[in-house]
């Protein structure tokens, strides 16, 4: 066996801490908690436990000149000068991958990737079934039934509006020009939902304006019901030919 599994096995760290952790000094193999960044990896979690999807969770970031991972740890000194031009520019992806990161909960993953053959450099992802799993490696920074409830959370993606609901058509609806999720949005009380590529004001727009009224969808998914119920009871209602 490899020093690298032993140590994979034994729960130490094999790679860099992710944002949230730092290394300890004392024993590079062991991560601490860096509070500072700690407090809003927490804030993250608690914004996706009220609803809000990793895309408004970015923007409220991106408003608050939160420093986005990379420029945080540029700015203390650690790891790879900052290359993005704006240090506040949070994208969704960097949001879903720390929702979705065990590490939070004090577990270590290992044996992520593996290279391609003994002589190659290249690495490639391990499916989850082949990766180890050590729990209480290091101090978690958000609780474990919360990174539940979110996993729970991100699996039905259904966002909550102004009102505390929670629509029907949440996490079902697409873009039909460029097949993006369209988003649930309330303006004076009124629902609807518009193309997650297209922000009025914002920093994302890939898309055009337009939108559907969710009392429209509500109206079209009950005209079709009737319309197939009708047609169910004409095919009960019909004679067998026997």
């Amino acid at each position: 066996m490899s020093a690298d599994i032993e140590k994979g096995l034994a729960g130490e760290h094999l790679g860099a801490p992710p944002y949230g952790y730092l290394r300890n000094p004392d024993d590079k193999t062991r991560w601490l908690v860096d509070e500072e960044a700690a407090v809003v990896v927490r804030r993250i979690f608690l914004l996706c436990m009220q609803g809000y999807g990793p895309t408004a969770i970015a923007d409220m970031l991106w408003a608050d000149k939160v420093l986005t991972p990379s420029a945080y740890k540029a700015s203390k000194g650690i790891g790879v000068p900052m290359v993005s031009e704006n240090p506040y520019n949070w994208h969704q992806s960097k949001v879903v991958e720390i929702l979705e990161d065990v590490a939070y909960i004090g577990t270590t993953e290992s044996f992520k990737s593996t290279r391609l053959g003994f002589k190659s450099k290249k690495r490639i992802p391990t499916s989850k079934d082949r990766r180890a799993y050590i729990e209480n490696a290091h101090t978690p920074i958000v609780d474990s039934e919360v990174w539940e409830k979110v996993q729970v959370i991100r699996q039905g993606k259904r966002r909550r509006n102004r009102t505390g609901n929670v629509s029907m058509f949440s996490g079902l609806l697409y873009c039909a020009d460029c097949g993006a999720k369209l988003n649930l949005c309330v303006v004076r009380d009124k629902s609807y939902f518009r193309c997650a590529k297209y922000k009025g004001n914002s920093r994302n727009k890939e898309c055009t304006q337009h939108y559907i009224r969710e009392d429209a969808l509500q109206r079209l998914v009950i005209f079709i019901l009737i319309k197939y119920q009708s047609r169910a009871r004409r095919t009960d209602a019909e004679p067998m030919n026997l």
